[in-house]
């Protein structure tokens, strides 16, 4: 009887073991079916990623590199060309020196041409206002001749020789009147055409203005320049200094990087080569 209930013990305890060995294998079996998505692909991912952002990160050290360069040959070209160029400078600042003393006096004539043409159309009003009262003049003047036409023809015989002084009145106040209309005419022809010479010399004098202006701007321009350049020049070779200074940093992120890049492809074969194990362990029946 004892060794019967030891046998039945002793079977239980084997189904027992067999049973757990079967849950674990089967939890295993699980596992190893998941952990390819889980880690597998995931660290794929990872690895293309880093590969991606790495090559980038790389390519942007590689530009950099060029710039620092193309910066270096820049200032020190820069620095050569300078003295060429503010040799230059002078030389334009002196002729604009020139051209804006030859606008100011260009300007004052301008100004008094003005004035003067000015002037002249005042006294063509002026002449035009006489030449009306010469009309007016010769119009009475006309009207008197006319009535001692008139009252020397009552006088007959005793009014002849006033007859001919009237005549000649008559005759001159008739000539008048056509001159003073003439004078008129052309007082109006010079008018009108002064007044156009008149827009031409303010147009001239707007242009020698903004001429004179665009000048001086030039000239403000100009002798800022070579400060300009200067500063030009100490802020790329302070920039050049920075850059070259950065660069071993660059270089060594960069061989950082590729370690980085091959770290991540060697560690995700490992991790390949132990999925395949793993999907190996579960052929393995128990």
């Amino acid at each position: 009887m004892k060794k019967d209930n030891f046998k039945n013990e002793y079977f239980k305890k084997v189904i027992e073991k067999i049973a757990e060995s079967i849950y674990h294998e089967n939890i295993l079996t699980s596992f190893i079916e998941n952990l390819d998505e889980v880690i597998g692909e995931r660290f794929e991912n990872a690895e293309q990623l880093t590969k991606k952002v790495g090559n980038k990160i790389i390519e942007s050290i590689d530009n950099t590199e060029a710039i620092t360069k193309e910066i270096e040959e820049m200032t020190i070209k820069s620095e050569n060309e300078k003295d060429k160029i503010s040799i230059l400078n002078k030389n334009i600042i002196e002729k604009l020196s020139t051209i804006g003393d030859n606008l100011n006096d260009v300007k004052n004539d301008v100004n008094e041409s003005i004035n003067m043409v000015s002037d002249a159309l005042s006294n063509f009003d002026e002449v035009i206002g006489i030449t009306k009262n010469i009309n007016k003049i010769a119009r009475k003047t006309n009207m008197l001749s006319i009535n001692a036409s008139i009252e020397a023809a009552k006088a007959k015989e005793h009014g002849r020789g006033f007859a001919v002084v009237a005549e000649e009145i008559q005759k001159l106040s008739t000539e008048t009147n056509e001159s003073a209309k003439k004078i008129n005419e052309k007082i109006n022809i010079l008018s009108y055409e002064i007044k156009n010479v008149l827009e031409k010399i303010n147009y001239i004098s707007e242009l020698f203005n903004i001429i004179a202006e665009v000048t001086e701007s030039s000239l403000e321009i100009l002798e800022k320049n070579e400060s300009f350049l200067d500063e030009l020049i100490d802020s790329l070779h302070s920039n050049s200094v920075l850059l070259e200074n950065n660069l071993g940093n660059l270089s060594m992120s960069k061989e950082e990087m590729l370690e980085l890049i091959n770290t991540i492809s060697t560690l995700n074969s490992v991790i390949k080569n132990v999925l395949n194990m793993q999907k190996k362990i579960k052929d393995i029946k128990i």
